[in-house]
């Protein structure tokens, strides 16, 4: 559909189980009336990221990391240059039996050792090898550059929580090197800050290396997002950043809104936050199909990034018949209805 008026809702967590506090009523709501009435689009990536970065550049070589550092440096205005970053995140691993098992810090534990600390340490120790780290925003998260671009394909540490590490250590060409310098980092943070960290974590987590890359992508023309790492595409790429109630209401060429409350109340388990961040999706979500049967939209698409992505026209608005189901119903990979 060239020069079409499309408009993409996307936010991670919209089709999971919400915070325990939070399950029952509300979750057969309107917007999951509207959805049923939905076409199913599959998604064509094994990630949200994934997902997202094929929103941007159109393709993307299926055995390769999503730049995610330098796209969040990006948005920090923390000038990432040509640099190969990674994400650093402190992890508890503990060895079960012949297992190793990750888990995210203690709440707070990040902040009982202050980022300076972390960054002095590792890079003085490897300073000779080329690795450094930089502090990120978040209390327990780093980024890190490396001496030369890595050939590399990592998973997150979200994906890897409660689970033996096996399955999600990095491959590639260089995962053995990256492998190494988590088991030193393990090591020096053993040696160096036993008794300040209490054991709360023990290691730091690598993944989401890359470069900025120099593909001319095919970007919405216009982002709402209260995510950096997004907001680091949207400026990379050339789209303009909006007022996500704007962008619901105008029907200009491509947009996207990007939500990342659903997905952080979820980790953090803050049922409040959760229903906040519901309230606001649904009410974007509600201007923006009143918008597409005025038609300053072609198509309204709502998605959380990894199933299937919920494609809306006129035609599928007329599909009252079609039952509510529950929000986590979506997650499934079959048709809408």
């Amino acid at each position: 559909m060239s020069g079409a008026a499309v408009l993409e809702i996307l936010a991670p967590g919209l089709f999971a189980a919400p915070p325990a506090s939070a399950k029952g009523s509300g979750r057969k709501n309107a917007l999951g009336g509207l959805l049923a009435r939905a076409d199913a689009v599959a998604e064509p990536g094994s990630s949200v990221e994934k997902n997202l970065y094929l929103r941007f550049v159109g393709c993307a070589e299926p055995e390769q990391d999503v730049p995610l550092a330098a796209f969040e440096m990006l948005g920090l205005d923390l000038k990432p240059g040509q640099g190969y970053w990674l994400k650093a995140r402190a992890v508890r691993l503990f060895a079960d039996r012949d297992r190793l098992i990750l888990f995210p810090p203690e709440p707070n534990a990040g902040e009982k050792v202050p980022a300076d600390s972390v960054v002095t340490a590792f890079n003085a120790h490897f300073a000779d090898r080329g690795w450094s780290l930089l502090p990120a925003r978040a209390p327990g998260n780093w980024y890190l550059q490396a001496p030369r671009p890595l050939a590399l394909v990592t998973r997150s540490p979200a994906e890897a929580t409660a689970r033996s590490v096996d399955a999600y250590l990095p491959r590639g060409e260089d995962a053995r090197l990256l492998r190494q310098l988590a088991t030193e980092t393990e090591m020096l943070f053993h040696q160096r800050m036993t008794g300040e960290t209490d054991g709360e974590w023990n290691s730091l987590w690598f993944w989401g290396g890359g470069s900025l890359p120099s593909l001319p992508g095919k970007a919405p023309g216009r982002v709402a997002t209260d995510d950096e790492m997004v907001a680091g595409m949207a400026r990379h790429f050339g789209a303009a950043l909006a007022d996500p109630t704007e962008l619901a209401s105008d029907g200009a060429g491509r947009s996207l809104i990007f939500h990342g409350g659903l997905k952080k109340a979820i980790e953090s388990g803050d049922e409040p936050g959760w229903w906040t961040a519901l309230a606001e999706i649904e009410s974007l979500a509600n201007a923006a199909v009143e918008n597409l049967r005025r038609r300053r939209f072609d198509e309204v698409r709502i998605g959380d990034g990894s199933a299937p992505v919920r494609r809306l026209d006129r035609r599928a608005l007329r599909r009252w018949w079609r039952p509510k189901r529950d929000l986590c119903a979506f997650s499934e990979t079959g048709p809408a209805g």
